[in-house]
């Protein structure tokens, strides 16, 4: 989605140097572009959720949970169960397993939190407030909409525009199938 408006990026730069429009502006860029959770009421108290009963099936090789525990620390990251999301430390086991799996995350997560929002005046970088390190920016609506993943950007400048612009051109012209896979379609 583009928003049409009549300011240049060098009239926006000259109007962020102002205090009035940089709190006008990073107060419509907050309302938009979400960075965690924090403005959202989860209710779950009237939330009738069935509990899960856990049965344990014993076989003939029967073997204690520490030692199966202790067996798989010793395996190679790429064939460890999988932690199930109802474990107390789910967040901690599943974190230390992709850490293990992949050290550098292509998407530069985690990212860094912000506790305020921000405009650098003579950069023209702008810092939104981020809660929480492992949340895309989003738009509540957007996202509800179309019920898919997304990416949500102001451009502040000509170098941002190119880099969007570059971003969507490789996204939309990757090809999905290889080379050899492409003949045999005819």
């Amino acid at each position: 989605m583009w928003l049409d408006h009549d300011l240049t990026p060098s009239q926006l730069k000259e109007s962020v140097k102002k205090e009035e429009f940089r709190n006008g502006l990073l107060g419509y860029l907050e309302d938009i572009i979400k960075q965690d959770l924090s403005n959202f009421d989860f209710d779950t108290s009237e939330t009738d959720v069935p509990e899960r009963q856990h049965t344990h099936i014993i076989s003939n090789n029967e073997c204690a949970i520490s030692t199966t525990e202790s067996n798989t620390t010793k395996l190679i990251p790429l064939i460890m169960p999988t932690p199930k999301p109802s474990m107390t430390n789910f967040a901690l086991h599943f974190k230390n397993d992709i850490v293990q799996l992949n050290p550098t995350c292509r998407m530069r997560m985690p990212r860094r939190i912000e506790n305020v929002s921000s405009i650098n005046i003579e950069s023209g970088e702008i810092k939104l407030k981020r809660l929480h390190e492992t949340i895309n920016n989003f738009n509540e609506y957007i996202i509800s909409a179309c019920r898919s993943n997304m990416d949500i950007k102001y451009i502040f400048s000509g170098s941002d525009a190119k880099a969007l612009v570059y971003y969507i051109t490789d996204y939309v012209t990757k090809s999905n199938l290889s080379f050899h896979d492409t003949f045999d379609l005819y």
